[in-house]
C-alpha cells in the first residue's frame, strides 16, 4: 500500500484480480474500508481524521487467480487491519439506528 500519484481523476478504481494480482488504484482509505466490508455507497463511515476520505493510495497485491471476492475481501481487511493499527487508528464495525421523525402540518 503507497500514496497515490496527484490525479486528475479523483475516483477510485475498483480492486480487479488478474493474472495473479489484485490492484486497486486511487482510493481513499474510506473507498478501502468499503470494498473490505462490502458496504456500498449510501453505508456510511463515520469518525476518523479527515485524511480518511482525501488522501489516495494504491493498492498492488500478489493473489492467487483463482481467490474468491470474499477472500479478497478478507485480505483487504487484514491488511487495513495491519496499516492502521501502525497509523494508531482503529476500525470498528457498528450497526446504528437512525431515528426518522415524520410530522405533518395541519391548516386551521
Amino acid at each position: 500500500m503507497h500514496v497515490s500519484a496527484q490525479t486528475i481523476n479523483p475516483y477510485m478504481r475498483r480492486g480487479v484480480l488478474r493474472g495473479g494480482r489484485y490492484e486497486v488504484r486511487t482510493a481513499s482509505m474510506v473507498d478501502l474500508i468499503r470494498t473490505a466490508y462490502g458496504l456500498d455507497d449510501n453505508d456510511r463511515v463515520v469518525g476518523g481524521p479527515s485524511w480518511l476520505d482525501a488522501n489516495r493510495f494504491d493498492i498492488i497485491a500478489k493473489a492467487p487467480q483463482s481467490t474468491s471476492q470474499e477472500n479478497l475481501m478478507l485480505m483487504l481487511q487484514a491488511l487495513l487491519a495491519d496499516r492502521l493499527n501502525s497509523w494508531s487508528t482503529r476500525i470498528r464495525s457498528q450497526c446504528r439506528s437512525l431515528s426518522c421523525h415524520w410530522g405533518r402540518a395541519s391548516r386551521n
